[in-house]
């Protein structure tokens, strides 16, 4: 209701076009990368509560009563990123020389740096022709936990502690999370 009640007020006072920032996770599980015509399958409240907000965005696009765009970012990592996010734990187990626990080996996430999805959000702001459409914002490649490790050690010089058991793995976690940028590559430069 909360998306609803934004575009309202919106369109109240006349806002040109309104993007709406979704979530990868509307996805769910498939084996290739996904594609921003996939049907949702959300596998979590969230990625369900975020598919159920990109639907009331597009349904507005298309009635004609605000001009939408729906940007769904992957992996975000960045500045005042939540220090329980996977890149600020791995970066501070190096500083404090404490170990830290990695999902199974084989889940993949495509991690993409905040600065490219405000990029995606300004460009399906900008132009008319992603009215109504849905833009995946990712870096269409995918990483495993250990290799993003691997990644800050060498750039850190730390070498970081895993613990031998790992993170319990959650439904969003998968052997396959790539973007399909294509779309967004085609539409948006």
């Amino acid at each position: 209701m909360g998306t609803w009640h934004l575009i309202e007020a919106l369109t109240a006072v006349s806002c040109q076009r309104f993007v709406h920032v979704g979530s990868s996770l509307v996805y769910g599980s498939h084996s290739e990368p996904l594609q921003e015509a996939f049907y949702p399958q959300p596998t979590t409240f969230r990625g369900m509560t975020k598919a159920a907000a990109d639907m009331v965005s597009s349904y507005v696009a298309t009635t004609g009563s605000l001009s939408c765009a729906i940007v769904r970012p992957f992996s975000v990592y960045g500045p005042w990123e939540g220090a329980s996010r996977l890149i600020p734990t791995v970066v501070l187990a190096g500083l404090r020389h404490t170990p830290i626990r990695l999902t199974a080996s084989e889940y993949r996430r495509d991690f993409v740096f905040i600065d490219d999805v405000v990029d995606v959000c300004l460009l399906a702001l900008q132009r008319p022709e992603a009215n109504g459409e849905i833009f995946n914002a990712g870096s269409g490649e995918q990483h495993s936990n250990q290799a993003v490790v691997a990644l800050i050690e060498a750039l850190t010089g730390e070498k970081i502690l895993i613990n031998p058991e790992p993170f319990p793995a959650r439904p969003p976690d998968t052997l396959n999370w790539i973007a399909d940028m294509s779309k967004t590559r085609r539409l948006l430069g």
